[in-house]
């Protein structure tokens, strides 16, 4: 009797703290995935924004992604301005686009469907840009955002 009560006492001392490590891990990813996020505004609008500043991360972009918290998006930051060309490569979900240059929103493309962009076909701005932010399809309306707004960091 003894027996089963000492292995009884050890199991749940092992579910423990497996749950424990469970719990642990998935708090840190939470919490780097969370350091990686900057806020910048538009009008009266905080958008909580991953910055892709590199060739791999702007390669990598929002690709395979099933769903963007409201409120949030990916800037890409380019070091020049110039007609950067989009395409939507293993996304799947709809985004807006806001093209911006000197912090000036220049371009706004709405409800871009991942199916029409694939390549060779890419999504490009008509004037210059050092910056593109994508949301989620219907932010741009929801939020009121116009060209010749400010993107303030």
């Amino acid at each position: 009797m003894a027996q089963k009560t000492v292995l009884a006492g050890i199991i749940a001392l092992t579910i423990f703290f497996a749950l424990y490590l469970i719990k642990t891990n998935n708090t840190n990813e939470v919490e780097n995935v969370n350091s990686n996020l900057h806020t910048i505004r538009i009008n009266n609008t905080e958008i909580l924004v991953e910055i892709a500043q590199n060739e791999q991360q702007r390669t990598k972009g929002l690709s395979g992604r099933n769903f963007l918290p409201k409120n949030q998006g990916m800037l890409f930051i380019f070091d020049k301005p110039d007609y950067y060309p989009f395409w939507m490569k293993d996304m799947l979900i709809s985004l807006d686009f806001i093209w911006i240059n000197e912090d000036k929103i220049v371009q706004l493309n709405k409800n871009v469907k991942p199916e029409d962009f694939q390549h060779p076909n890419t999504l490009q701005p008509r004037t210059p840009i050092d910056q593109v932010l994508e949301v989620n399809a219907g932010f741009i309306d929801k939020n009121q955002i116009n060209i010749n707004d400010i993107i303030k960091k």
